[in-house]
C-alpha cells in the first residue's frame, strides 16, 4: 500500500494535528462524564494500598505488577482464581494482638510484630473480567510493514521487537539507560504502530541523553504526553486507536489538575508534527526508491556473466540514488 494524504482538505499538517488534538480532549472528557470512570475508580478502591516497604517488595519480586490482593480476595470479591503453577509474592503484614484497656476497659488493637502474607497479581490469575478503560486495539492494518519502518526511522534509539517475558503487562518500553525501544511481539498491527510511536515519544520527549537517564518530570506527566502524540500521530494516517488512548490518557491524568493537562497540549502538538515530518519524509524516500526499481527491467534471461557484475553494481547505485519525480507522485499520507 501507498500511504496518501488528503490533500483535498486544504489544511496544513500543523491545522490537522491541531484538529486531532482536541478529539483527543473530547474523548478524555467523555470518559470523565461517562459511567465508565465512576466505575472504574469504585473498582481500583477496592485494592489494598501497601506501604512504601511492601510496594518495593513487590516490585523486587515482579517488576511489572499492576493490581495485587490476596488469594481470597481474588476469590470472594473479583470472581477470579490464580492461575497453577503461580509463585505467590511475599509482604509483610501486621501483627495484632487484642488488648483491654485498663483505664477505659474497652478492646484496643495493638501492632505488636510483623508477619509474612502472600499476594498476587492480577497477571497470576485467570477468571471473570476486570473493568478497564483501556483496550488492546486488534485491527490489521493495510501498508503495515512499510508504516512500521517509517516509524522505526523516526525513532532516535534502535528498536527491537520481541518478546518481554518479564513485563506480562507491558507492550513497550524505552530504556533511557541502554538507548533502546522495545516493542512486545505478537501484538496486532494497529498496537504495534501505537506502541512505537509511543515509545518514540517518549525517546524524543523524556530522554537526558547527556546522562542517559530520564528527565526529571512526573510518570503522569510522561505517560499522558507519550500516548496522547501516539494518538495524534496515529489519527494523523487514518489509525484509531481511541479504544486504548482515550482510556489510558483518562485513566492517568486523573492525578493531574486541568491547567496542567491543557499545558502539555502544546509539547503534544509539536512532538507530533515533528514525528510526522519524519514519518513522511521515510515514506516518499521508501516510494520513490520503489517507483524507480521498477523502471528498471532486466530480462530473466541476462546473467552476471552476461551483464557484467560492474553493470548490475551501477544500476543498483542508481536506485539507491533514487530518480527524479514529478510533483504528482509525490503524494504519502494517512
Amino acid at each position: 500500500m501507498t500511504w496518501k494524504k488528503n490533500y483535498s482538505s486544504g489544511k496544513s499538517a500543523a491545522e490537522r494535528v491541531e484538529e486531532i488534538t482536541k478529539k483527543l480532549e473530547e474523548g478524555i472528557r467523555d470518559i470523565y462524564t461517562s459511567g465508565k470512570f465512576a466505575d472504574y475508580l469504585s473498582f481500583m478502591s477496592k485494592f489494598p494500598h501497601y506501604s512504601v516497604n511492601n510496594q518495593i517488595l513487590i516490585f523486587c519480586q515482579k517488576p511489572d505488577s499492576s493490581l495485587v490482593c490476596g488469594y481470597r480476595k481474588w476469590q470472594d470479591e473479583f470472581g477470579r482464581n490464580v492461575k497453577k503453577g503461580e509463585k505467590a509474592l511475599r509482604i509483610l503484614g501486621p501483627r495484632i494482638k487484642k488488648e483491654i484497656d485498663p483505664d477505659t476497659g474497652r478492646e484496643e488493637q495493638r501492632i505488636v510484630g510483623f508477619m509474612p502474607l502472600s499476594v498476587f497479581d492480577v497477571s497470576q490469575t485467570e477468571g471473570k473480567e476486570l473493568p478497564s478503560l483501556a483496550h488492546r486495539l486488534t485491527a490489521d492494518i493495510s501498508g503495515f510493514e512499510e508504516m512500521r519502518d517509517a516509524i522505526i526511522k523516526a525513532a532516535p534509539v534502535p528498536v527491537y521487537i520481541e518478546d518481554i517475558p518479564y513485563r506480562d503487562s507491558t507492550n513497550g518500553y524505552f530504556s533511557p539507560t541502554e538507548g533502546k525501544i522495545v516493542v512486545r511481539a505478537g501484538l496486532s498491527e494497529a498496537h504495534t504502530l501505537k506502541t512505537l510511536i509511543h515509545e518514540t515519544a517518549h525517546s524524543r520527549l523524556h530522554w537526558d541523553r547527556e546522562h542517559d537517564k530520564l528527565k526529571k518530570i512526573p510518570t503522569t506527566q510522561a505517560e499522558i504526553e507519550a500516548e496522547s502524540v501516539a494518538y495524534t500521530v496515529c489519527s494523523y494516517y487514518g489509525i484509531d486507536s481511541s479504544d486504548y488512548s482515550f482510556g489510558y490518557v483518562a485513566g492517568w491524568s486523573q492525578k493531574m489538575d486541568t491547567s496542567e493537562l491543557m499545558a502539555s497540549m502544546n509539547t503534544i502538538q509539536t512532538a507530533a508534527q515533528e514525528i510526522i515530518k519524519t514519518i513522511d519524509a521515510e515514506l516518499i524516500r521508501t516510494q520513490e526508491k520503489e517507483a524507480c526499481t521498477s523502471l528498471i527491467v532486466i530480462p530473466d534471461q541476462v546473467t552476471e556473466q552476461d551483464f557484467g557484475k560492474s553493470g548490475i553494481e551501477a544500476a543498483i547505485e542508481r536506485v539507491e540514488k533514487g530518480p527524479v519525480i514529478g510533483p504528482e507522485e509525490r503524494s504519502i499520507g494517512r
